[in-house]
């Protein structure tokens, strides 16, 4: 996880990397800048399931402060990236963020925890949870949670049941998401252009495979070589 390391990978070789390389990577270099950036660690919560303190951390995203503002910065999100940082004022969260058409967030807070949330279809919708006060993390501690979400044993639906691949275009977003635990074959991409989307399902992870190549570049791996 050093920054050479993540630099090769991710912008020489440009063969990608999960959430936690692609955060470090922001992470370093604003560093490297002089910004003054902390680590969060995380817990992506699972569509209509509640809090669960006991979950282990499946994700972290960046807090940068300029002055006596706060800036949050979460690049490595895939579909559910903010695009751009979001200033927030942890003392006052009534405030919701407008970045872009179909990308409308804001943040709760109760007695232990805060919510990210995104604005879908009339409802808003968590997708992660961290600490109340704001605790901020190590690298070597993102790494361990690094290697958690090879190693866990526990089921962790970014890992186990959905396979995400996004990227922002100036219109708004091209997604694709697999559904690996589905009896049958359920994957689709996602065109997002302003206030329109259009939906194109696949019949076969060959289908998938194919059009990930042509769409974005990326020669994903033959499909008995994932679990």
């Amino acid at each position: 996880m050093e920054f050479a390391d993540i630099l090769q990978r991710l912008c020489v070789q440009k063969i990608g990397g999960l959430c936690y390389e692609h955060e470090l990577l922001l992470y370093y270099i604003l560093g490297y800048l002089g910004f003054n950036v902390e680590l969060i660690r995380c817990q992506v919560r699972e569509p209509n399931s509640p809090y669960n303190p006991d979950y282990p951390s499946t994700h972290a995203f960046l807090c940068v402060k300029i002055r006596d503002e706060t800036f949050l910065v979460d690049p490595g999100f895939g579909a559910r990236s903010y695009r751009f940082p979001i200033k927030v004022n942890f003392q006052n969260l009534a405030e919701t963020h407008e970045l872009f058409a179909q990308e409308h967030y804001r943040i709760q807070e109760n007695e232990t925890h805060y919510q990210f949330q995104h604005y879908i279809d009339v409802n808003w919708v968590t997708y992660y949870d961290f600490e109340k006060p704001l605790k901020f993390a190590s690298v070597e501690d993102i790494h361990k949670d690094y290697l958690n979400l090879f190693t866990c044993k526990q089921f962790i639906g970014i890992r186990d049941g959905r396979f995400v691949i996004c990227r922002n275009t100036e219109f708004g977003r091209i997604q694709y998401l697999w559904f690996k635990l589905e009896q049958q074959f359920t994957a689709f991409k996602k065109i997002l252009k302003f206030n329109e989307a259009v939906k194109i399902e696949f019949k076969s992870y060959d289908d998938l495979k194919e059009d990930v190549k042509n769409e974005l570049g990326y020669e994903l791996p033959n499909q008995e070589l994932l679990r």
